[in-house]
């Protein structure tokens, strides 16, 4: 009889005391950590694809990527969206500290800055092959939206598109 209520006691208060653990000391903004998942396809949806695009794209495919380097907070995810002449590929990664931010900022000079995103961002062609590519920072989010276009057009890789599509994933963070 001891034990059973001994194990009732310990799963009533096991909420309370977590609870208590969550918010003692000052109040902060949670940051999630990296074992929490993170998914690229719900901050940037398929009904926004088709909304900016004008074109219905085909299922997303999603994939989640785990932190690389042993003892790393990030971790990321990416969602690929295609239509009949455009794939579109969004990247998000969470975990950037200032000097991961700066490596990153290194691959983005000569890159035209986009204001009114997130904490900042570039647009540029990381690629020849593509029209174009946007990368933003966020807090410790760092996102990439990449076009792979044929036909030699920037078909819906444009600035403006690119820029709303960031717009509403952002949004979502």
């Amino acid at each position: 009889m001891l034990r059973r209520r001994t194990v009732v006691a310990v799963l009533l208060a096991a909420p309370l005391a977590a609870s208590l653990l969550a918010f003692s000391g000052p109040l902060k903004r949670r940051t999630l950590s990296a074992a929490e998942p993170l998914d690229a396809c719900a901050l940037l949806t398929r009904a926004d694809v088709a909304g900016i695009v004008g074109e219905q794209p085909r299922s997303p495919k999603p994939a989640e990527m785990k932190p690389q380097l042993p003892g790393s907070e990030m971790v990321g995810s990416t969602c690929q969206y295609k239509g009949d002449k455009w794939r579109l590929r969004f990247f998000v990664e969470r975990g950037h500290d200032k000097s991961s931010k700066e490596l990153l900022r290194t691959t983005l000079r000569g890159w035209q800055p986009v204001s009114g995103l997130g904490d900042e961002a570039y647009w540029g062609q990381s690629d020849p092959n593509k029209p174009g590519t946007m990368t933003l920072f966020a807090g410790s989010h760092a996102m990439v939206l990449s076009w792979f276009v044929g036909g030699g057009t920037p078909g819906p890789g444009t600035l403006e598109k690119s820029t709303e599509l960031m717009r509403r994933a952002v949004g979502r963070l």
